[in-house]
Formats: structure tokens, sequence, C-alpha cells
């Protein structure tokens, strides 16, 4: 039986070191019109959910989502958990693709690599351990996601707790005793851990900007190997952001599973 598989896509305005960068200007579209439609290229799903907030100012992205012809949900602020369930549940996936609007070189291809893994070893959790950050999506079963939930649900409020929430798998990820967690590298010579291409501060806009400037093309989707050659060959580039200080840890893995 083939598995039902949704790509769930979090992203709202408001930021704490780069406020309204979903709406970013890379080459003359904004940041989260490229997210998407890098999306649209999964071959294992074309059922993408565009999840942002009820707030008003996050209206502007549910008209961007419904020009690109993407589903919209809106839901909880600060619970992205809770958004993620909610917005999912309707289509009754077995597995979800979690992406977010921060990404907009997100590696499409290693994308359904990791739906292929996760459906030949039935792992509750893939994540691409060697890529570089922002340039992976992560995928997660289902049952997996309902199941984390019964567990926070349980925990005191507090900061432990508000990371789970807001983050939705390291609560798996940090848990290979309950789940079966995959942190692999695929070995595609794209192994760049030290390189940033995720969107968070005015340095990383900056870099995006300009590896927009020089690989974009109207029509054409940049691969990862075109970004991951131009920074190998200029590292002027990668030192536009090299000194940014990643805001959150998002989990806590001991030991790379492979």
């Amino acid at each position: 039986m083939m598995k039902k598989i949704v790509c769930f896509l979090q992203v709202r305005m408001s930021s704490s070191r780069l406020p309204r960068k979903a709406m970013a200007d890379l080459s003359g579209k904004p940041m989260l019109w490229h997210v998407i439609n890098r999306l649209k290229n999964i071959k294992s799903t074309k059922l993408i959910v565009v999840a942002t907030t009820t707030n008003k100012e996050d209206s502007e992205i549910a008209e961007l989502a419904v020009r690109e012809g993407t589903e919209i949900f809106r839901g909880d602020v600060d619970n992205v958990l809770k958004r993620c369930i909610d917005a999912v549940s309707r289509y009754n996936p077995d597995v979800v693709i979690k992406a977010t609007g921060d990404n907009p070189l997100v590696d499409f291809e290693a994308t359904d690599l990791m739906v292929e893994l996760q459906g030949q070893k039935g792992l509750d959790c893939v994540c691409g351990y060697d890529f570089p950050l922002g340039s992976i999506n992560e995928i997660v079963s289902m049952a997996a996601l309902l199941d984390s939930v019964k567990h926070i649900s349980l925990m005191p409020q507090g900061p432990a707790r508000r990371h789970y929430e807001e983050h939705v798998t390291p609560y798996i990820l940090e848990r290979p005793d309950l789940y079966k967690v995959d942190l692999h590298c695929f070995g595609l010579n794209l192994s760049r851990r030290h390189y940033r291409l995720t969107v968070d501060t005015p340095e990383d806009l900056k870099l995006m900007k300009e590896i927009y400037r020089r690989l974009y093309k109207p029509g054409k989707v940049i691969m990862l190997k075109e970004v991951i050659e131009l920074l190998d060959a200029t590292p002027e580039l990668v030192a536009i952001n090299a000194n940014v200080v990643q805001q959150k840890k998002l989990f806590v893995f001991k030991e790379k599973v492979t």
C-alpha cells in the first residue's frame, strides 16, 4: 500500500532577529516563493501545506500560498507541534515532510531519498546529518508525532516543554530508545556542515542574496551541488555569515545513528 505523504511548511512573519524575512526579496521574488517552488520539485508528494499563524501579519503569507496553489492552514502562534498536527491531520498522512520558510536552498532530491529510506527501514524520523544547515528537510512518521504529543503534554510548563513544542521533532530525535531515528550521511559530496544556508539574520540574508544573484535564473532551480561548488571556490562568501551563532540548539543526540 502506498503511504500518504504531506509536506508541512512552517512559516510566519515574526522573527526576533530578522522580522518579515519570509517576504525578503531574492532575485525579484519573496523568499517564501522560492521555498514553495523548490518544494514543488519533491517527487514523493505534491501536497504542500503552508502552515502559518492566526496573527494578522501572517495574512500576507496565506495570500502568497494561495497564489502558488498550495494548501493553507492558520493555527497556533508558538506551539508549532500543535500547528503541525492540526495542519496535516485533515489529510490523514502516514508520513510528514517537515520544511521551514527559512530555507530557500533546501535540497528536494535529498528529501526524496530520505522519504525512500524512511519507508525501507520503517523509521520514525530521518534527518540529513552531513548537509549544510538549512539545506535539508526532516521526514517524520505521523504515528511518532502523535506519540510525542502525548508525552510532551505530560511535561510541566517550562523551557523544555516550550522547546519541544516550538521545534516539533527534537523530542523524537533525542530518544532513540523510544523511536527509530536516523541521522543519515548520504555520501553525495555535499558534506559541508560548516556552511550556513538558512536565513535567520541580516548576515544570512546577505549571503543568500549573493548566492541567488550569482546562480538564479528564472525558470531554473538552483541545485545544492551548484551552491556547494560556489562556496568552495569563494571563501569570502562563506565568511559573510560564518560568525553567526545558531540561536537555539535544536536537539541533543549523543551518537549519530547510521
